[in-house]
């Protein structure tokens, strides 16, 4: 077979792969193996480039992991970027890291934004730091997800 034909199929093999890394990044972080689920995040970044929403899933990893500084170091850079973030995935990373105050201020400019996260209020345990507070409950309702 020929070089390029390789070089091809190996560009097709890890496209390929690169959503398997993010979901296996998940599922690691739902089961609170976050040293694994870094490194299927860092892997998936690697193979496709950066990703804002990504880069917020890693950093969120890296908290609930212990590692609070490179957490906030990717906070610092998704904060700053000329590239659309997310307000309610910064939410979820500033609740993630005890700072819910910036959390909901997040999620209020999210809700004007009219973001489309928002609709996986309810379920998502990545907002569970937030789910106490009546401002959450106060969200759901407007955005429709209470009655």
């Amino acid at each position: 077979m020929k070089p390029e034909r390789w070089q091809q199929l190996d560009r097709l093999f890890h496209s390929a792969l690169e959503p398997a890394q993010v979901w296996l990044g998940y599922a690691y972080a739902a089961k609170g193996m976050y040293a694994e689920a870094i490194e299927r995040f860092q892997k998936y970044i690697k193979l496709s480039g950066d990703d804002p929403s990504i880069e917020g899933s890693l950093a969120k990893a890296y908290a609930l992991g212990g590692q609070r500084e490179k957490a906030l170091t990717i906070l610092k850079r998704l904060e700053t970027s000329k590239e659309y973030v997310s307000p309610e995935e910064l939410a979820n990373l500033y609740g993630v890291l005890g700072e819910r105050e910036k959390a909901f201020a997040s999620l209020e400019n999210s809700y004007d934004a009219h973001d489309l996260q928002l609709q996986y209020l309810r379920t998502d345990p990545d907002r569970d730091p937030l789910r106490s507070d009546p401002r959450f409950t106060d969200l759901m309702r407007r955005v429709g997800l209470m009655p």
